[in-house]
Order: structure tokens, then C-alpha cells, then sequence
């Protein structure tokens, strides 16, 4: 029987984080991946955006299971905020990112227990979905691709991998399994575009150890090193090499410890009693004999590393003789942050490591060769980039095309619109579900108000200015106030006058029916206010009218 299988982008298409796509077909539904982002300083108050699931929940009743692919933030973060208006559907995934999910869970005083701890042997069942988890190597463990199955239709989908020659305690990709797939036939491939830009092959994660180690062994010093806490393969490395080198290590920052005593006790990392001393046992271990593990990679605002280069950590403070490892990529939109925390540690009289000066990086997704190598050992009919801005999608398409293919081949979806697979042909659809961003705020409140967000950011930039008065409706003379004041706006005698006699012009200018309407007028006024202030300050503050007394019919 022939099938028609639909693909929905709600995240991570056309941007980077907030992954989640969902798949039907027939009566079934699948999800994969359910992640957040982190804001940029647009979104003022919060902490971080999360896909809108409402098409989702209005179909709730055939979700057949969450497959997640491995355990980072962007792909797993959103859990905790949906898992109830999902009705608490099954989530199908390995070891290490079962374990993070649930400490998520319990840190939500979630109460579950409906995982299913997959270890790729064999395809699992979910209503008319068969789903094969597929090893590919990432900057942390238990990381997987899908090989999709359902009626006539199969999709391989890559999640976010990279090709490691010597992988760093992992298998190497499995490329034999990726083969035999593609010698079944594939439709359509959903493939990570993150680093498509980048040409040739992704460096080893073992180069990065062999690096680190050359710093290492010549410091006499205090080393501080910063990664992403959950670039296991890092932590591995960092915690071998101290070892080697006499190093104790004290482990700064709640997301680091976390996942150190998470990747501890399912044995992908190894720590006996005594490797890792606290903040008092430090103080008294000679600095050579030291290494400091820290989160700030990003130059995040309360993290120990921007604390430390600000000398604003309770316990800690960088000297001149200290060494300081970045060991992260600098994510797009963070350069600025990154770039004044850099200077400030300079300052502090340690000498500085990071991407730009030393080769103490590599990336966890695949480069463009790498990415050229699966596309031909899969061989799909159609191909829709994902995990990338939409430069990275479009580029991608510009290689396939280079390969071979037929531009009506590579799909650039976006976020809400179907993409069908049916007959011989997928095909993007001409609509858009229920899609877009919410937002948390508090760590546990969500609003889907982009409005409000924006609003922030308006009064953040033009500032907001206050009126307090009350007025006769049947005339529009002002009979108390206007009482004047602002925040972000600076406004003298001058200012605050003219501004009493444009409130008094508009109120004039309206007839009695408008005056006595409450919401018309503080409407009309913020307009106008605003363009006036625009005009007179240069600023379009948000305007709050406020009524003491409302009544003067």
C-alpha cells in the first residue's frame, strides 16, 4: 500500500537550537528531539525559548513515542516544560541522555517512568513507525542517527555527527550499518548542515588532547580550563591529562559538576577518591600541582569563568602565572561577550588560550566533506538540511547540486510548513501549522507573548514614560496633573511641560465619545505621544497612561 508520510519542522530549521521534528503517518506520530535555545539579548528576561507544540498537542492522542538522539541542551532541554501537556508519551533513547532527562525531571519534581533504553541492535516499534538507532560520533557519548521506517517510506535522519577516525572512548561511526541503509533505499535524508561552511573533514577530538597536553606540560602555574560541560569526550581528555601531570582538579560551576557525577556513574568517565578536591583543598595544593575546571566558555554572565576575569569569585582569583584554556568554539552572537571577558583575563596577568591562538577546539558536527561522504553511502531521493542557520541550509544545497542533484531534490524547509513525502516525490506543502516560540521565564514559566518580549526590549532601548492625570470627558480639560516621570529617558523642566501641553492638545483633539472611552484614549495618546517624542527626543518610549479617578461623564 502505497503511504503518505509527513515531515514537520518545529525547530531547528533555519536556525541553531530548539530542535524538534515531527513525523505522521496514517493515525502515528513521532517526535524527535525536543530541545530549547538560549536567547539572545533581543529577549530580554529570558531564560530560554522552546518550540511551540500546539500542533502537537492537538493530535496528542496518536503520539506513539520521543525518540532523542543524544543528550545536549538544544535536543533535549525542552523536556521538562512539555512532557505533561503531551500526556507523558514514551521517550525512546540510550543511556547517558535517559540519565540527564531524568535528572532534568526530577530537578522539575516531574515524576516519570515511562522511558525505553534502546542500544541500536534492533529497529524499535511506535505505532506505524519502525526506528533503528544508528551510532555517529559527536562531542558526546551515546549519540545517534535514525534509520525511519514506515509503510513504503524510509528517512535517514543524521542528528548531529561528525566522522572521528579516533573517536576518544567510542566506536568509531557506524558506516557499515549507514551503508546497508543506503543500499535499501532511502527517500529522504535529514542531514545536520551545521559546519557546511567549513571544507574538507572534522578534526579528531583526539587532536585536542594531543594540543592541551603541549600546553600542559610546559605551565608551572594554575591551570583553568573552560568547556561546554556536556563535551564529554573533553572532560575525558582534561581529566587524563591532569592525571598524567600530577594535576588535582577541582570542578567550578553546577552544569560541569552535574555531568561529571552523571558520566562518572555509568562509567564513561573515570575518577577515583582523591582526583578531584573541593575549593578548601585547593587552597593548600602547590600551583603546579593544579587544574581548574570551570563554566564560562561563553563568557555567560554569571558563570565562574566571566566571575573569575572580573575578580568577583568568592573563593578564586586569577593571578599573573595563571593559565586559562578555552576549549570551545565561540558561538555566533556571543563574540562581543567572549571577546571583553578575553581582555579582562589578559588583564589579570594569565596567559590566554582559545580557538583563535591554539588549536584547542574542534567541532562536533561534520565538516563539508564529511558530509559529502554520508550523502553518498546513503544515496537518498531527497534531501532537507537542518541543525543551521539558513545560509547553512542554502549553502548545503549549493553542494548537493554540485554533486549531482536536482535542485527540486533539496528541500529548505522551514519552521511549521509539512514536508510530504508521497509517490516518488517529497515536496514541501503550501501551508503552515500552529508553530513559532515560547518563552521561559522563571526556569518554569512559559509564555508563547513575543509582544511582551518585544515590549521589553522597546522600553529597554527608548524607555518608558509615565502620565498620571484625569480629565472632563465632555470638554477634555486636564483637571489633575499630568504627573510626569520616565525611566531611560532623560527629561528635563522643558521636556515635561511641553509634554503636559501635547497631552492637553490630544485630548482637545478628540470628541466626547473617544474621551469616554477608557482604552481609546490611552491608546491614542501612546501614538501620539510617542511620535511627538520621537520628533522633540529622538525616542519612541512605550507611553502608560494612568487614571487616579475615572467617571467625569
Amino acid at each position: 500500500m502505497k503511504s503518505k508520510l509527513t515531515v514537520t519542522p518545529l525547530g531547528g530549521y533555519g536556525e541553531i537550537g530548539k530542535n524538534m521534528t515531527v513525523m505522521e503517518n496514517n493515525k502515528s506520530m513521532i517526535i524527535i528531539d525536543a530541545g530549547i535555545s538560549f536567547p539572545s539579548s533581543y529577549f530580554p528576561g529570558v531564560e530560554y525559548i522552546i518550540p511551540d507544540i500546539s500542533y502537537v498537542t492537538e493530535r496528542k492522542e496518536n503520539l506513539k513515542g520521543i525518540f532523542i538522539t543524544h543528550g545536549h541542551e538544544d535536543h533535549i532541554g525542552a523536556l521538562p516544560y512539555i512532557i505533561e501537556e503531551l500526556g507523558y508519551p514514551t521517550i525512546y533513547t540510550k543511556k547517558l541522555a535517559r540519565e540527564l532527562i531524568k535528572k532534568k525531571f526530577d530537578e522539575h519534581g516531574i515524576e516519570y517512568n515511562k522511558f525505553v533504553l534502546v542500544d541500536g541492535k534492533e529497529p524499535v516499534k511506535a505505532g506505524d513507525f519502525s526506528v533503528q538507532f544508528i551510532h555517529v560520533n559527536h562531542s558526546i557519548p551515546d549519540s545517534s542517527a535514525l534509520f525511519i521506517e514506515s509503510g513504503s517510506k524510509r528517512i535517514y535522519f543524521s542528528g548531529d555527527f561528525k566522522i572521528d577516525y579516533t573517536p576518544v572512548n567510542e566506536d568509531l561511526i557506524d558506516l557499515k550499518q549507514i551503508s546497508k541503509i543506503g543500499e535499501k533505499g532511502v527517500d529522504l535524508m535529514i542531514v545536520d548542515s551545521t559546519n557546511i561552511e567549513t571544507p574538507g573533514m572534522t578534526g579528531s577530538e583526539t587532536a585536542v588532547g594531543f594540543e592541551m597536553e603541549k600546553i600542559v606540560q610546559n605551565v608551572k602555574g594554575r591551570i583553568f580550563v573552560a568547556t561546554f560541560a556536556s563535551n564529554i569526550s573533553r572532560l575525558i581528555q582534561i581529566l587524563d591529562i591532569a592525571k598524567k601531570y600530577n594535576r588535582k582538579v577541582v570542578v567550578e560551576g553546577r552544569s560541569l559538576k552535574s555531568i561529571i557525577e552523571i558520566a562518572g556513574r555509568l562509567g564513561y568517565i573515570k575518577v577515583k577518591k582523591g582526583d578531584i578536591l573541593n575549593i578548601k583543598e585547593a587552597e593548600k595544593t602547590p600551583d603546579d600541582q593544579l587544574l581548574v575546571l570551570v563554566t564560562g566558555s561563553q563568557g555567560e554572565p554569571m558563570s565562574v569563568l566571566q566571575r573569575l576575569s572580573l575578580n568577583m569569585h568568592p573563593k578564586l582569583k586569577l593571578k599573573r602565572g595563571d593559565t586559562v584554556m578555552i576549549s570551545a568554539k565561540m558561538i555566533p552572537g556571543n563574540e562581543i561577550h567572549i571577546n571583553k571577558m578575553v581582555n579582562q583575563l589578559f588583564k589579570s596577568g594569565a596567559r590566554v588560550y582559545y580557538e583563535n591562538v591554539s588549536e584547542i577546539h574542534v567541532s562536533g558536527h561534520a565538516a563539508r566533506e564529511d558530509i559529502k561522504m554520508i550523502a553518498a553511502m546513503v544515496n537518498p531521493k531527497a534531501i532537507v538540511p537542518f541543525h543551521g542557520e539558513y545560509k547553512n541550509m542554502a549553502m548545503l544545497k549549493h553542494v548537493f547540486t554540485e554533486m549531482g542533484y536536482k535542485e527540486e531534490q533539496i528541500i529548505l524547509a522551514e519552521i511549521g510548513t509539512p514536508v510530504y513525502l508521497a509517490g516518488k516525490k517529497a515536496y514541501a506543502g503550501n501551508h503552515k501549522v500552529p508553530s513559532g516560540k515560547r518563552f521561559v521565564e522563571n526556569y518554569d514559566e512559559i509564555t508563547a507573548d513575543e509582544e511582551l518580549i518585544t515590549q521589553r526590549k522597546i522600553i529597554g532601548q527608548e524607555g518608558v514614560l509615565f502620565l498620571i492625570y484625569d480629565y472632563m470627558a465632555e470638554t477634555g480639560d486636564i483637571i489633575m496633573g499630568p504627573e510626569v516621570a520616565s525611566a531611560g529617558l532623560l527629561l528635563n523642566e522643558d521636556h515635561i511641560t511641553e509634554i503636559g501641553q501635547r497631552l492637553q492638545d490630544i485630548l482637545y483633539s478628540m470628541d466626547e465619545k473617544e474621551r469616554k472611552n477608557k482604552e481609546y484614549v490611552k491608546e491614542a495618546v501612546s501614538r501620539r505621544m510617542k511620535r511627538f517624542l520621537k520628533k522633540k527626543r529622538s525616542k519612541e518610549p512605550v507611553v502608560i497612561s494612568h487614571f487616579p479617578e475615572w467617571g467625569h461623564e
